[in-house]
């Protein structure tokens, strides 16, 4: 089931305003675990710094509510800058 159909499934149906505010909470915390440490660290490295972001900085810039997609946009675009700046 892919995150779409998730959604599409929590809009369509008839599921509590909670369990889509919890739904919602839990991957913006997912995605800033997984995404924002790797986009930081990575241009900190790259600028010749130490990598400094750990893994709850990362969730507590994803909690924010306009981040969910900008991280996967980041990541994607820090991937594919770094594989011609490197």
């Amino acid at each position: 089931m892919s995150m779409k159909s998730v959604w599409e499934y929590l809009d369509n149906n008839e599921v509590d305003k909670s369990t889509k505010v919890i739904m919602s909470f839990a991957v913006s915390v997912i995605y800033g675990i997984i995404f924002w440490p790797y986009v930081f660290n990575t241009w900190l490295v790259f600028f010749g710094c130490a990598p400094q972001i750990v893994w709850w900085q990362g969730m507590l810039f994803g909690i924010y509510r306009y981040t969910r997609t900008l991280s996967l946009h980041a990541a994607i675009l820090t991937w594919v800058i770094m594989l011609f700046l490197k």
